[in-house]
């Protein structure tokens, strides 16, 4: 695996955290799709029935939803970025402090 496929992962995260709804949907591909397990605690959270999400849901998501669930101090801090081939693992310990209400 090349260094560029990690700075490529490593360059949307950054995009992440701008919390800017259109350049974070630009990170996926037109057909990407978030699948997660039944009763997920983000799909609950957010009101979706379903067990997936669409690229325009997840950029809402992060851009306008994440701090909804979080009172301050959000700290993801990667302790590995691993690869082979084009595939990228993030390894990450994200802090932060839940909202209760």
């Amino acid at each position: 695996m090349s260094q560029s496929n990690k700075d490529i992962v490593t360059a949307v995260w950054r995009i992440f955290s701008t919390r800017d709804a259109a350049p974070i949907e630009a990170c996926f591909t037109e057909d990407f799709m978030w699948l997660a397990p039944p009763r997920n605690a983000t799909l609950l959270a957010i009101g979706d029935g379903t067990n997936h999400m669409s690229r325009k849901q997840v950029a809402d998501f992060i851009a306008h939803d994440f701090g909804r669930f979080f009172v301050a101090g959000v700290n993801i801090e990667f302790t590995g970025v691993y690869g082979d081939g084009d595939t990228v693992v993030v390894e990450e310990r994200t802090r932060r402090a839940m909202r209760t209400n």
